[in-house]
């Protein structure tokens, strides 16, 4: 996917090209985003997705019993109801 956000877009200076490449892999059943900006004048680029999946399929609202797994050196705790644990 592709985006392309004029100069002065939203208040911000400089024209972002903006490009999202989705990977799918069936062995493994992984997806793997990558997210990539260019712009031609300085300027604030915090990229990111707020997709939710539900691996259950469409229609059904169970969710709770999906494993996620993350190969990151970093991450936020949650507590069980989903609220940031500091």
């Amino acid at each position: 996917m592709y985006y392309l956000s004029k100069d002065g877009e939203m208040g911000y200076p400089g024209e972002l090209n903006v490009k999202v490449t989705f990977t799918l892999s069936d062995k493994k059943r992984t997806n793997f985003w990558t997210f990539e900006a260019k712009t031609d004048k300085v300027t604030h680029v915090n990229i990111c997705s707020h997709s939710y999946f539900n691996l259950a399929g469409e229609g059904m609202a169970i969710f709770w019993d999906h494993e996620l797994s993350i190969n990151s050196d970093n991450y936020t705790p949650v507590s069980d109801v989903l609220y940031t644990v500091w």
